[in-house]
C-alpha cells in the first residue's frame, strides 16, 4: 500500500513537472511568435508609409494635382490617371484617390471606385488640418461593408522644387486604400 502510494505520489510529481514545463516552452514559442508578428507589422507600417512619402512628395503629381483643381478637363487629368494606375499595381493598393486642398474628390483610380465614404472623408479632413500622414486603423467601409486599412498623404508644392520650403502649397491629399 505505502508503495503504491510512493509510486503514485512521484507519478503525480512527475506529470505536474512535465506540465509546467509543456506550458512554459508553450508560453515562451507563442512569445516568440508574437514578438514576430509585431515586428512583421511594425516594418509592414514603415514601409507603407515610406512608399506613400515618396510618391506624395513628387513635384510631377503636385503639379497635375494642383492644375486639376483649376482646370478639371485638362490633359493632367490623364497623367495622373497613369501614374496612379503605375503606382497601385506596383504597390498593390485597392484603389487611390486623390483630393484638392480642401478636400474635394478629383479623381481615383481605378476609376469606378465610387468616390469617398464618410470615414474616407474624415480622414481627408484630419489630413488636411494636420498636413501630417494618416495610417489609419482597421475599418469597415460605410458603402461596401469591406475592411480597410488607408494612408492619407498631403502633397506638397513647394517653390522651387525645394523641399527645404517652410511655407509649401497643399496642392492636394492622395488617398491610397490597402487591403488589409
Amino acid at each position: 500500500m505505502v508503495f503504491t502510494l510512493l509510486i503514485g505520489g512521484v507519478g503525480y510529481h512527475y506529470y505536474f513537472h512535465q506540465k509546467n514545463q509543456v506550458k512554459a516552452e508553450t508560453w515562451k514559442d507563442l512569445q516568440s511568435i508574437a514578438e514576430l508578428k509585431m515586428g512583421q507589422i511594425l516594418n509592414w507600417r514603415q514601409e507603407h508609409l515610406r512608399d506613400a512619402r515618396v510618391i506624395s512628395s513628387c513635384p510631377f503629381l503636385a503639379k497635375n494635382i494642383f492644375h486639376i483643381h483649376n482646370n478639371p478637363d485638362s490633359p493632367a487629368r490623364k497623367n495622373i490617371l497613369h501614374r496612379l494606375e503605375t503606382i497601385r499595381s506596383n504597390y498593390r493598393y485597392q484603389s487611390i484617390l486623390a483630393f484638392d486642398g480642401r478636400g474635394k474628390l478629383l479623381l481615383s483610380y481605378p476609376e469606378k471606385t465610387g468616390g469617398a465614404c464618410s470615414t474616407t472623408k474624415a480622414l481627408v479632413a484630419e489630413a488636411l488640418r494636420t498636413r501630417k500622414m494618416i495610417l489609419s486603423d482597421l475599418y469597415r467601409s460605410g458603402r461596401t461593408g469591406e475592411v480597410r486599412i488607408s494612408l492619407v498623404a498631403p502633397v506638397f508644392l513647394y517653390k522651387d522644387n525645394d523641399p527645404n520650403d517652410k511655407t509649401p502649397t497643399l496642392a492636394g491629399i492622395l488617398f491610397f486604400r490597402i487591403d488589409p
